[in-house]
């Protein structure tokens, strides 16, 4: 212990020392101490007990540091909890949950996640308080060995936080500090990101591909069945990119009626058709500067395909009703649950699209091959739901529970799951939740008399027809709204319409 004191006591008395800026300083007292203690972000809040505001005056996230004015108002139990906690050095919070001041911070800021918290307290007025503050993802996250150093440095610390205040009130005078929140929010929805893909099994690899190919500019296609997340992928992938604080558009290419698709993705100019009564920026200039994420990038026409290579090869696009090419910079994340190479032997996939999208592929693998992602996802699924919902309660689960939710093969991924624990949430009574309805052997049962025809193993698209079909048949044809094949499905109902019209699935003909 005392060697890990003495090291950190000379390198805080350097950085001290040396000439920095606020965001310099910021930025080597995070990485200092996030050797030592668990760290995701690192704050400096003021408090002033007369008024009851809670004021921010900088941010670390990710190593990226902020200087802003954030300024809101404590109310209830938060501001007296925040009155009790002035009268400590140090506080710890084990779950922000169950502490009033840190559950109302949180929900500021957007937080669904439980964090833990240890604050360093400095008075620095009459009525004024300040210090520094380091919370990480998850309960119970400082263990008294983390108390017991941030104890040994206190006063070492205090005084490089006084330091700081003042070179931050250096640089705040340079220039007009405004709302920061947004901001913060971004890079609070990218450490989201993070925790759900600290994962211990298949996402893994999945992962380390994302930080390799994040800081190139190269297209990636990201494959999987429905509802692994690849979307998520893709938004981990802009986060972790030098593209971060530009735009992340997704889009569902199956979702957009063809008819549609030129004025959706390239825009058009006023006057251009009846009703465009003003020129309206498609996707890919709404993406400028970010990221484009084109999701079931299989379900395109030939001509919308054509139409995307020429933005891919040219880097520019021509708004509908317009006569000049707009330069853009877009990098493009294609996803599909579709097998592109079958496609194009096929002929409904150009194979020049393909090559241009696929210079990086990942493949997402399905909940089924990564169950110990399990207990994290549910965890975290449930804190985001209950936040979500505005739920008062802290659910509990049943003792063989999580047994049920990991046994069980998850046809639709995350999704599924998502729905399921949302589900139970909606009819939760107090009791610990359980989950009777997911039966393994039923599942593969069900599996496999669906996967096999005459000793013949079915193609994806004969299960895709069948499976469509038996959704079709159990909502009596309907597509839309409650208990429609598309919410059996979990898709959108243009989406699925779009999928039937290429299956040649007739609605009339399964409804008689």
């Amino acid at each position: 212990m005392q060697q890990k004191i003495d090291s950190i006591q000379d390198t805080l008395s350097v950085i001290v020392s040396e000439p920095l800026d606020a965001k310099q300083f910021l930025t080597r007292i995070y990485i200092l101490l996030s050797k030592f203690i668990p760290v995701d972000t690192m704050h400096v809040p003021i408090y002033d007990s007369d008024s009851g505001t809670l004021t921010y005056k900088a941010f670390v996230i990710n190593k990226k540091p902020m200087l802003l004015h954030e300024v809101f108002h404590l109310t209830g139990e938060a501001r007296k909890t925040a009155d009790e906690i002035k009268k400590h050095r140090i506080l710890v919070i084990n779950n922000s949950n169950e502490h009033a001041y840190a559950k109302e911070i949180a929900n500021y800021f957007s937080v669904k996640a439980i964090i833990s918290a240890i604050s360093l307290i400095i008075q620095t007025a009459a009525n004024r308080y300040t210090g520094l503050t380091f919370a990480a993802y998850g309960e119970n996250r400082y263990l008294p060995e983390h108390i017991d150093l941030i104890n040994h440095i206190a006063d070492l610390l205090s005084s490089v936080v006084r330091h700081l205040l003042v070179r931050l009130e250096k640089d705040c005078q340079k220039k007009s500090l405004v709302s920061g929140s947004l901001e913060i929010r971004n890079l609070l929805e990218h450490q989201r990101i993070d925790l759900i893909l600290n994962s211990q099994d298949g996402l893994k690899s999945v992962i380390d591909q994302v930080e390799q190919v994040a800081p190139l500019e190269s297209p990636v296609l990201i494959t999987g069945e429905t509802g692994v997340g690849k979307e998520l992928i893709a938004s981990a992938l802009h986060g972790a990119s030098n593209r971060a604080d530009g735009p992340f558009i997704a889009v569902n290419c199956g979702a957009i009626p063809e008819s549609l698709l030129d004025s959706e993705l390239f825009g058009f100019e006023k006057g251009a058709f009846t009703g465009a009564d003003q020129k309206k920026p498609g996707y890919f200039e709404q993406a400028d500067r970010g990221s484009l994420f084109l999701d079931e990038v299989g379900e395109l026409s030939l001509q919308a395909q054509t139409k995307l290579l020429r933005v891919l090869q040219n880097k520019t696009i021509q708004r509908v009703g317009g006569s000049q090419p707009i330069s853009m910079d877009v990098r493009v994340i294609a996803a599909t649950n579709r097998d592109l190479s079958r496609m194009i032997k096929e002929r409904k996939f150009r194979q020049d699209l393909w090559y241009r999208l696929n210079v990086f592929p990942i493949e997402v693998p399905p909940l089924r091959d990564r169950k110990r992602d399990i207990p994290t996802l549910v965890q975290y699924l449930i804190n985001s739901k209950l936040f979500e919902m505005n739920l008062p309660f802290q659910p509990r689960l049943g003792p063989k529970a999580m047994e049920q939710l990991i046994d069980y093969d998850w046809p639709g991924n995350v999704r599924e799951l998502q729905n399921i624990l949302e589900r139970a949430l909606i009819l939760y009574k107090g009791k610990p939740m359980s989950f009777p309805g997911l039966a393994l052997k039923e599942s593969n049962a069900s599996t496999e008399t669906a996967s096999f025809e005459n000793n013949r193993f079915l193609t994806m698209e004969e299960m895709m027809i069948q499976h469509i079909h038996q959704s079709l048949l159990l909502s009596k044809g309907k597509i839309d709204g409650p208990g429609g094949a598309a919410e059996r499905l979990d898709m959108h109902a243009s989406t699925l319409r779009a999928r039937m019209k290429k299956l040649n699935i007739k609605v009339d003909k399964i409804a008689s």
